[in-house]
């Protein structure tokens, strides 16, 4: 068994192996194997896997052990061992990287030191942040702001860590800390585009939004707009309703704290048949046949 055999090779303890599971991972698609998947039946098919849902084959599949789309926060902080922590945190840092978390400016500083401090080293007087910025800071982080302010702060934290022999798993459980503040941690994402035109209230009143990073987790679901770095979220008790139009519309009626009317929202994404499937695992019971929602033509 796949599974069993990387829990073994990671040094993964007995007590923490059910937070992890194998993923099937292209350059756009992140998939979670069933148990029953066969790898090289998934490795051979994965080609139309692509061709399904981006029109295009792309890339080559590699499998990734990483944590489940199902955890809780109260599972992952039962374990410590320095296996388990080390894949909560690359898991963490590909989400940050990714552009899934909106965080203030003090916290991307604070997460990029460590980033930092961990893949590049000590901090010293001609450490080079501009040039490696890209890879240390999601890209709205950097586009949002003056980056020069936001490079300043990312070396007045990483200063802070110098030659303080913080080993590794103590480093990953600082970072692991601030995400784990965030009511998206532990999402699957997905980009959408919201195609509701005179929706009775929009998600937000500023700002373009069109296109949307969609996280899916326990807690329920989270909308994010990078652009002006808002993200709203919404336990699974508070859908009203949602429904699935073929192939690519997916509508969401939500109740809005403090607010008389609900929100209404459509989205269309590539990837609506996987965001269906995480839902009606979810919050299966609020799902509806509805077909007279607006949808706009292609």
């Amino acid at each position: 068994m796949v599974w069993q055999t990387m829990c073994n090779a990671s040094n993964i303890p007995n007590e923490s192996r059910d937070c992890f599971f194998v993923w099937v991972i292209g350059r756009q698609i992140q998939l979670l194997l069933n148990a029953d998947d066969n790898i090289i039946d998934v490795f051979q098919k994965w080609e139309d896997v692509e061709q399904e849902y981006l029109g295009a084959r792309q890339s080559h599949v590699r499998f990734v052990f990483r944590q489940s789309y199902g955890n809780t926060l109260a599972q992952e902080l039962k374990f410590f061992d320095k296996a388990s922590v080390g894949i909560f945190y690359r898991d963490s840092v590909f989400h940050y990287l990714s552009g899934h978390f909106v965080l203030s400016e003090d916290s991307y500083a604070y997460i990029s030191a460590i980033i930092t401090q961990l893949n590049h080293g000590d901090w010293h007087q001609d450490f080079n942040y501009m040039a490696i910025l890209p890879i240390i800071a999601p890209f709205h982080a950097i586009q949002n702001r003056k980056p020069s302010t936001l490079v300043s702060k990312i070396a007045d934290n990483h200063h802070l860590l110098k030659g303080k022999k913080i080993n590794e798993r103590k480093i990953q459980l600082k970072l692991l800390e601030v995400l784990r503040e965030q009511k998206s941690y532990g999402s699957t994402f997905f980009r959408a585009e919201d195609e509701l035109k005179n929706r009775r209230t929009a998600l937000w009143q500023q700002g373009q939004f069109g296109s949307c990073i969609l996280g899916i987790n326990k807690y329920g679901l989270h909308f994010t707009d990078v652009v002006i770095e808002k993200c709203e979220s919404y336990r699974h008790e508070q859908i009203v309703q949602w429904a699935f139009h073929h192939p690519q519309h997916i509508w969401f009626e939500m109740e809005q704290e403090g607010e008389e009317r609900n929100c209404e929202i459509i989205y269309k994404s590539k990837f609506a048949s996987l965001i269906v499937a995480y839902m009606q695992e979810l919050s299966p019971k609020w799902e509806v046949t509805r077909e007279d929602f607006f949808v706009e033509s292609d």
